[in-house]
Parts: C-alpha cells; structure tokens; sequence
C-alpha cells in the first residue's frame, strides 16, 4: 500500500483473491497466469502468435490492477510515459 493508487480495497482484493504465494513454486509466472494477465499463444505450423490476455482469472482483481495502474501513472513519471507510450500504440 505504499505505492499511490494502492488502497484498502485494492489491497484486500489481492490478498483474497492469490491467498497464501506460497503454493506457487515460480511466482513471477505463477501469479501472472492465475490472475489471467498471461498472453493467449496461437501456434500453427511453426509459427507462434501471442493474442490478448487469457482473462482466466478474477475479473475483479484484474479491474483492480488496472485501477490502481491507471492512479499509479498520475504520480510516478515513469509510469506516466510508459502509459502514455502504450496509449499511443492502440485506439482509445
């Protein structure tokens, strides 16, 4: 709760939801894939595409995130200019 955007509410919706970090034996990729955030890989005959999220987890923790990303970015500049870089990337 350190970091601006990061709430109670935000907070306690991560805790529910992931529970104990200790049942995840790789918790970088782990913790990703359980929240849905992980790309949809499409291979056919060699190639490899990346899709957009598996949306497999809670809907509710990854509103969240995106929430508290969204307020994060208004305080930290860094955040600030990797939102603004993406927002170009991609239409309203």
């Amino acid at each position: 709760m350190t970091q601006k955007g990061v709430g109670y509410l935000s907070a306690l919706t991560v805790v529910h939801t992931l529970g104990d970090v200790a049942r995840f034996p790789k918790l970088n990729k782990q913790v990703v894939a359980f929240a849905g955030l992980d790309p949809v890989e499409k291979s056919s005959a060699g190639k490899v595409k990346f899709g957009s999220i598996s949306k497999k987890g809670s809907w509710m923790w990854r509103f969240m995130l995106g929430q508290a990303a969204n307020i994060a970015a208004r305080y930290d500049a860094r955040l600030k200019v990797f939102k603004q870089r993406l927002g170009n990337k991609r239409p309203k």
